[in-house]
């Protein structure tokens, strides 16, 4: 084969698989973009109350959780809770250096930044964080997640 055939179907070659990755790229994008904005329609108005609805039961019960860091001015996870069987939210920062705090196995909270864990009460059960997780005041009500998130 001459020189600049091999150099020619050689600069194709990189040229189609440039584009693939491109192309793969973007998909990836559009497909996050569409994940972070497919959340159920819920009006999450502050009701009289102090409650504000944040899931919908039945999402909460198929994903295990619900992490809402948009409605409200706080972060909260809605779980439900291994013992009680009720719905639960606290803030799932952690309360060592801020980060955001993985719900495991349905029943307990874990830092991967720091190795902190806090049981589903949000109480810690391993440091080096040495306060508990802020908990809110919740209730089921027409199939919605209700949440009192004060201050």
């Amino acid at each position: 084969m001459e020189r600049r055939k091999f150099l020619f179907w050689l600069g194709i070659g990189f040229s189609l698989n440039s584009f693939q990755m491109v192309l793969t790229a973007c998909n990836s994008q559009q497909q996050d973009a569409e994940t972070t904005t497919d959340k159920p329609s819920v009006d999450t108005s502050v009701r009289e109350d102090g409650f504000q609805a944040l899931a919908k039961v039945e999402e909460v019960d198929s994903k295990g959780f619900v992490l809402d860091k948009n409605s409200v001015s706080k972060t909260v996870m809605m779980y439900r809770h291994p013992d009680t069987k009720n719905i639960s939210a606290v803030n799932p920062t952690c309360t060592h250096k801020g980060c955001t705090l993985d719900w495991q196995n349905n029943k307990n909270f874990s830092c991967s930044c720091h190795g902190s864990t806090f049981s589903a009460d949000g109480e810690v059960t391993k440091g080096p964080a040495q306060k508990a997780l802020e908990v809110f005041e919740t209730k089921e009500e027409a199939g919605l997640v209700l949440v009192k998130v004060t201050g």
